[in-house]
């Protein structure tokens, strides 16, 4: 059957998966970000907003933008104070976005910073 073939051959996005075998095996898309390592590591912030599938969680009362920063282990603490400053400022801003606005429904918005200083969380908190 032509359909049936054609059908097998389309690649889908894997969505939450974390298994690889089975990304692999049932044809889903993958992409090796292997040579991005580098640069993650060295960023010093990280942005996520994470909200809920309105469409298939309507009963979810949350949604949330966690600014992460990561500071060498010998930063000194005036460059940590600075950081959470920034991650501070930095928070209201993403939250202030209108794709944030258009996005979170009727769920409360929660602006959350965590700063570390090598593998010590210097800071904690909703802003």
């Amino acid at each position: 059957m032509e359909g049936e073939a054609s059908k097998k051959e389309i690649k889908r996005i894997p969505y939450g998966m974390m298994n690889f075998v089975a990304v692999r095996e049932d044809n889903y898309y993958y992409v090796d970000k292997t040579r991005f390592i580098e640069k993650v590591e060295n960023a010093n912030r990280f942005f996520f907003f994470i909200r809920p599938r309105q469409e298939v969680f309507t009963d979810m009362e949350h949604s949330y933008i966690i600014e992460l920063k990561y500071l060498k282990s010998h930063a000194t603490a005036m460059e940590a104070e600075a950081a959470v400053k920034q991650a501070r400022a930095q928070v209201l801003r993403y939250a202030d976005t209108v794709n944030v606005g258009e996005n979170i429904g009727h769920t409360t918005l929660h602006k959350v910073i965590v700063v570390y200083c090598g593998v010590d969380m210097v800071a904690c908190e909703d802003v």
